[in-house]
């Protein structure tokens, strides 16, 4: 859970609750600086936040250096958007150092300990790591995690399906396709990914573009793209509705990355990433309405 921190009638900074209680104690933070956090309704001085209550404030220079003097007094400030800035339309950056994922830090373990807590972290607080997503860093890296994680569990899906495929078929043939058929998509399936990840983002940021709110540059929309994706994958493990579910939750966790990135609305974020899905689905509804219409003629 991240703590944010306001000053002078501005947010200067989201933090862990360590770094808050060594601030605290250092006088990097004041105690009469205003926090909030997921589930508080309003923002209060920080030396009335219970989680400080055994810390013992001490005045340092360090505090004018969190934010410069303002001459007007601190306004009430209204809780974050998805727990990650004030004023979603505003363009200035109120989030602290954005650092990253786990899986692109190797210090927190081997290959596959870093996609676990990565892949944790995406479902147990979704707002929270999009907030500290690093927006740079290329495009290598979240892409390797989304071909990663989706091969394994592609592949533990087609094993777990396969013998019911098996059994379902009329003839021997038939099993035999049935059976083929998913390991050919497992062997092509890093491909597919990769191509996947680069329409599905590049659809996003051009509808980001055409409602004016691509704040950032593609690089952030597909890193946003491939670990929302990617993270769900593990759900697509169950035989035959797993991709299904999987899909629509991704569409949830990049709504939210696409808002947290961008720095801008929840429905903004909502409507750059529906809008390919609503045309598309239309397009085939249109599709579907004149090849009906053409038979009755």
């Amino acid at each position: 859970m991240l703590y944010h921190i306001g000053r002078n009638g501005q947010q200067v900074g989201q933090y862990s609750l360590p770094d808050l209680q060594a601030g605290y104690a250092s006088g990097k933070f004041l105690p009469d600086d205003l926090v909030w956090r997921e589930g508080m309704a309003n923002w209060i001085p920080l030396q009335q936040l219970s989680e400080l209550s055994n810390v013992t404030p001490a005045p340092s220079p360090d505090a004018d250096e969190l934010m410069p003097e303002d001459s007007n007094p601190p306004e009430q400030f209204t809780p974050p958007v998805q727990g990650v800035i004030i004023d979603p339309e505003s363009d200035s950056e109120s989030s602290s150092p954005r650092s990253g994922p786990a899986w692109e830090n190797l210090e927190e373990g081997n290959v596959f300990e870093r996609a676990w807590k990565t892949i944790r972290s995406i479902f147990a607080t979704p707002a929270e790591f999009f907030a500290t997503l690093r927006v740079d860093g290329g495009l290598g890296q979240p892409l390797l995690f989304y071909i990663f994680v989706g091969w394994i569990a592609l592949a533990i899906n087609t094993f777990l399906e396969a013998p019911l495929q098996w059994l379902w078929a009329g003839s021997s043939q038939d099993a035999m396709k049935a059976v083929l058929t998913p390991m050919l998509m497992v062997i092509f399936a890093p491909l597919f990914i990769a191509v996947g990840a680069f329409v599905s983002a590049g659809l996003t940021h051009l509808c980001l573009m055409l409602l004016g709110a691509a704040n950032r540059p593609f690089e952030a929309t597909f890193r946003v793209n491939c670990y929302a994706y990617g993270g769900v994958m593990p759900i697509s493990i169950i035989p035959f509705c797993g991709a299904f579910i999987g899909s629509l939750w991704g569409i949830v966790l990049e709504i939210i990355g696409i808002a947290a990135t961008h720095r801008i609305s929840t429905g903004k974020a909502a409507l750059a990433v529906l809008l390919p899905v609503i045309l598309c689905c239309g397009a085939v509804g249109g599709l579907l309405l004149a090849i009906f219409g053409a038979a009755i003629l």
